[in-house]
């Protein structure tokens, strides 16, 4: 899964990461020929508290956003931001 984070007085920036992908299995079949499929869904939301966590560690981390035409690439940040859904939880 990926985040792309524009700032709205500087639409020339760019600040994207990746979060790990993080499923759980929602159903499994056998098809005729034994094959066990499984299919899974994505538990990871993206919620405002976790993009002000990109965007602080991004900050932190020497981004600026007013440097026209940057684009900041953060390799995966799943474990070196709190990914809760909100920092009431």
């Amino acid at each position: 899964m990926s985040l792309s984070i524009v700032p709205l007085k500087q639409p020339d920036s760019l600040l994207t990461t990746v979060f790990d992908y993080y499923s759980l299995p929602v159903e499994t079949n056998v098809t005729a020929d034994g094959q066990i499929i499984t299919t899974l869904k994505q538990k990871r939301e993206i919620t405002g508290y976790i993009v002000r966590q990109v965007i602080l560690y991004a900050l932190a981390a020497g981004w600026e956003p007013q440097v026209k035409r940057s684009v900041w690439r953060l390799s995966s940040v799943g474990d070196k931001i709190d990914l809760r859904l909100s920092d009431r939880s």
